[in-house]
């Protein structure tokens, strides 16, 4: 059995889509109010079990999750909640697979579990760790890798706080890069009106470095590495000045804030989700580059989709016991494999040039 935590909402319900699709355990599927999305999407899942479950209630919690092989968390705000499933799952011998993030559960990796506990099962993190690693298998040497990531698209309530929770943790650097093997500070400036290819308009850039930047930096063993988080829009850049320090004595009214900004930058615009990794290195002796390119219309369709097929990964990939983020899944080309025919996909490529060239063309092209 899979269950699934908030399997009906923004993310989850691609989840569920991706895990019925694979078809090979019985899905339930808990959330709080799910008699009105049983009757929305029964047609779409006639065999999935619907069950009434409160994420705060532990008792609640523990009965669904009995009979289950594995349990799926898209339930927010991930800080608040992830690390207290983690738990009930570990004492239920059930895997636990979280979209989002917790600083308490990246520090329970020490604790002993048979069973696989993997976070940060989403876009970014999640994506953004495995991708790379994917891309780095045709070199012989990854000498140094430039990211950009970025989103035109609402946040949800507990979106916008779990993105200010990140923003804020101490694991998260602005400004910080990956120099002559090592982590550097305040090597690089955020940008405004910045052209990047792919991303329709000019945007902000702003460089972090987080613990996932750090595991693939120390996985490729990388030389040099760039990670850019793109804001595409005036208003959610301008929050963010405001915002990060009303967070720590204000929350509500910061994510009410954020979350404004973002539908104001929306307007008018379609959603959109680019991810560009850009890797150089060394194959067969010879200096080579490789840029992938990968598009969606959706961040919450792309989340929702990985978080189901690193669930799939951890029940048929022999993925070891413990507790980790997914992006150290081992067989990173399993993952990206399933995504490329999970049919959600709007564009994904491996073209043989660097981003500047790339920027270089679509300019000739205007």
């Amino acid at each position: 059995m899979i269950g699934i935590l908030g399997g009906y909402g923004e993310v989850g319900i691609h989840a569920t889509r991706q895990l019925a699709k694979w078809n090979k355990l019985p899905i339930k599927i808990g959330g709080r109010n799910p008699k009105k999305a049983q009757e929305k999407f029964s047609k779409e899942f006639p065999d999935v079990t619907w069950e009434s479950v409160n994420v705060e209630d532990d008792k609640g919690l523990e009965v669904f999750i009995q009979g289950c092989t594995v349990l799926v968390n898209c339930v927010g705000p991930s800080h608040k909640v992830s690390s207290r499933v983690a738990k009930l799952c570990i004492s239920n011998h059930c895997h636990h697979i979280d979209a989002g993030i917790d600083q308490v559960l990246e520090k329970m990796s020490s604790i002993e579990t048979e069973v696989s506990i993997r976070y940060g099962a989403g876009t970014t993190p999640g994506l953004t760790g495995i991708l790379p690693q994917w891309l780095a298998q045709e070199f012989d040497t990854v000498n140094s890798l430039v990211m950009y990531t970025g989103a035109l698209d609402r946040f949800t309530t507990s979106g916008a706080e779990d993105y200010l929770v990140g923003v804020l943790e101490e694991t998260n650097e602005p400004l910080a890069a990956w120099r002559d093997r090592k982590k550097k500070s305040s090597v690089l400036k955020r940008q405004s009106a910045t052209t990047i290819p792919f991303f329709p308009r000019e945007v902000a850039v702003f460089p972090f470095f987080d613990n996932e930047s750090l595991y693939v930096a120390q996985q490729l063993n990388l030389i040099n590495g760039d990670w850019n988080l793109v804001i595409d829009g005036t208003h959610v850049p301008e929050a963010l000045n405001v915002v990060r320090s009303q967070f720590e004595t204000d929350p509500k009214g910061a994510v009410e804030r954020l979350c404004l900004a973002a539908d104001l930058d929306l307007i008018g615009r379609q959603t959109y989700f680019n991810l560009i990794v850009q890797l150089d290195g060394q194959k067969n002796e010879n200096s080579i580059t490789r840029t992938a390119i990968l598009q969606m219309d959706a961040m919450s369709v792309l989340t929702g989709t990985i978080t189901a097929l690193i669930c799939i990964s951890v029940l048929e990939d022999k993925v070891p016991s413990g507790i980790g983020p997914a992006s150290e899944l081992p067989n990173p080309e399993k993952i990206i494999d399933r995504l490329m025919t999970s049919g959600v996909i709007t564009e994904f490529k491996i073209v043989n040039t660097s981003i500047v060239e790339l920027l270089e063309e679509v300019e000739g092209e205007i």
